[in-house]
């Protein structure tokens, strides 16, 4: 009984943080590491990708997964941001750089974050949103808190959300 209880709330869980995922208007893509005999990171392949990846990307995603293409199959050009995801990877520390992409003639700018937080033993995806150009309130040490959505998947299933607001009169 406490299993299939388990295994019930461990599928709505997933089937939440699928849907989350899927609408968010931000792109989003999970890769893992391609290792040699020695164990050196020689390559990323595609886990798992949003809607908003592959429309931003104007990118079949979905062919590139399933036929276990990876980064630099895809994009022999792309070492030196191969390399920053590496990092990430080896040292555990984020790392947020810009990125020019070009599109069939459209040039983009991409904002890319990239982390792995070895400190504490969690599994969580981070949707962290860009701040409002024209803040109406601070907080009282007059930064600014970006809203922001977490997705813990394991230890400890649930979601958290956090959105700057201010009580009525404060300010």
């Amino acid at each position: 009984q406490r299993r299939h209880q388990a295994v019930r709330e461990v599928r709505q869980s997933q089937a939440l943080l699928d849907s989350v995922i899927e609408t968010s208007l931000h792109g989003i893509i999970v890769r893992e590491a391609v290792r040699d005999g020695g164990g050196t990171i020689i390559d990323l392949r595609l886990l798992l990708f949003n809607k908003a990846a592959s429309e931003l990307l104007n990118r079949n995603l979905e062919r590139d997964r399933s036929q276990g293409r990876t980064m630099l199959q895809n994009q022999p050009d792309s070492v030196e941001r191969f390399n920053r995801f590496r990092r990430v990877i080896e040292t555990g520390e984020s790392a947020t750089f810009e990125e020019f992409y070009r599109d069939g003639g459209f040039p983009k700018w991409l904002l890319v974050r990239a982390g792995k937080r070895l400190a504490r033993h969690v599994t969580e995806i981070a949707i962290q949103f860009r701040g409002v150009p024209h803040p109406l309130f601070q907080t009282p040490d007059r930064g600014i808190k970006p809203n922001l959505i977490v997705m813990r998947i394991q230890p400890d299933e649930g979601i958290a959300v956090r959105f700057t607001s201010t009580a009525p009169g404060q300010h």
